[in-house]
């Protein structure tokens, strides 16, 4: 009876943070949707480039997120310390962040959208602070609250962003509302963060070097993960670009639909005891949600193709499943990622920035230039960091992991 509430407990914790992170994803798809058809093609473009930016930011909130959950999970700080933490890696970025607004209006050529530009640095206060609150309810395993914090981070931003486009009719309007909806967010993150679990061991300590190691880690996984797009439109026509573009689309689904099991396992990756199961645990669940996308892909391909693009885009057919493939595969490098990152690994994500190399190597030195071509060579990098992974992981010892107390399943 136990161990059957304990499934239980983790199976609603999962499917709380899967739909958190699925809504919020929709809600983003909705902002696009408005942002296209009320702002039109100029204003449009502008608001898809600062919103790019606000995600490449983003990688230093979360990296604060995985290292708070990964020093609570092991007990090794209370929530007002990360917080004493998360305020000094906020303080040693604040010269980047006043630099943000003339960079981006500069080399984005904005000039006609500063005010937006200036609420992008301003986003950053919200999000670390949003991050540190994720953080302490991830390394508690208290998923449902932490769902409800992804949803408002992320879903709330688009909502803002929306009504921000609807009442103002412009880019700077959709960030302002963006902004607003960060702070209300952060607000209600501060009101309701837990302050009362004690501090337990002092090892296990963390600071700005270790939030820029996770920073760093995820952005390669971003990189990853994006740059085929970026290749395919140097290296392809206009058409065929656009054609690897939309099946870059059911890539990202395969990549974000299974999401949740990494972010659940990350404290329990972050305890020896837990560890080896997590890791199994998490790579059944990546691996089936990602078989599932293939097999869906290659059965209804037709009307997939349909969906995602239209009649234009019939050429996908045959390659649709590869970009489901090559999701899954880097979704599963994501579950290594966060292993490597619980047990402070010196160098996380070596093998991802290595994969990221070899992509953009392969596609020039071998002169590929298809759909299918660059789809492969990105399955083939994401296989061999996943390897590589894979085996590292086999080779962790259990002191490399700090050892301490984790709230049990």
């Amino acid at each position: 009876m136990a161990r059957s509430g304990r499934l239980l407990a983790a199976a609603r914790g999962d499917g709380a943070v899967a739909v958190g992170l699925m809504v919020g994803n929709v809600l983003g798809y909705l902002l696009a949707l408005v942002a296209a058809r009320l702002l039109g093609p100029a204003g449009f473009g502008e608001l898809s480039a600062l919103l790019a930016v606000i995600v490449v930011l983003a990688v230093l909130p979360t990296g604060v997120q995985t290292v708070v959950a990964r020093a609570v999970a092991q007990g090794a700080d209370h929530p007002l310390a990360a917080l004493g933490r998360t305020v000094v890696v906020a303080r040693s970025t604040l010269l980047s962040i006043l630099a943000i607004p003339p960079v981006l209006a500069i080399g984005l050529a904005l000039d006609a959208s500063l005010l937006g530009c200036v609420f992008v640095a301003l986003l950053l206060g919200p999000l670390l602070v949003l991050g540190w609150a994720q953080g302490i309810r991830q390394g508690q395993e208290e998923f449902v609250p932490l769902a409800v914090l992804l949803l408002l981070n992320n879903g709330g931003r688009a909502i803002g962003a929306v009504i921000g486009i609807v009442v103002f009719d412009s880019v700077a309007g959709a960030l302002g509302g963006a902004l607003l909806a960060a702070w209300l967010a952060a607000t209600y993150a501060w009101i309701r963060a837990p302050r009362d679990r004690p501090q337990r061991s002092a090892r296990g300590r963390w600071g700005a070097g270790d939030v820029s190691r996770a920073s760093a880690a995820l952005l390669a996984l971003f990189l990853c993960t994006n740059v085929d797009v970026l290749i395919a439109r140097a290296v392809m026509d206009a058409e065929p670009a656009g054609i690897y573009a939309a099946g870059a689309v059911v890539a990202k689904v395969a990549f974000w639909l299974p999401q949740f099991a990494a972010v659940t396992a990350l404290p329990r990756l972050a305890d020896p005891e837990r560890r080896a199961s997590a890791l199994l645990g998490s790579t059944r669940i990546v691996a089936g949600s990602c078989a599932l996308i293939v097999l869906a892909c290659v059965i209804g391909r037709d009307l997939l193709v349909r969906v995602v693009g239209g009649a234009s885009y019939g050429a996908l057919t045959e390659t649709l499943p590869w970009f489901a493939v090559a999701g899954g595969l880097w979704a599963l490098n994501q579950v290594y990622l966060y292993d490597a990152l619980a047990h402070r690994a010196a160098h996380p994500a070596r093998w991802l920035w290595l994969a990221l190399l070899a992509m953009v190597a392969m596609v020039l030195a071998l002169r590929i230039d298809s759909v299918g071509g660059i789809v492969t060579t990105v399955c083939f990098c994401a296989a061999g960091s996943l390897v590589i992974y894979v085996l590292q992981s086999s080779r962790l010892a259990p002191q490399d992991v700090v050892p301490g107390h984790s709230p049990g399943l």
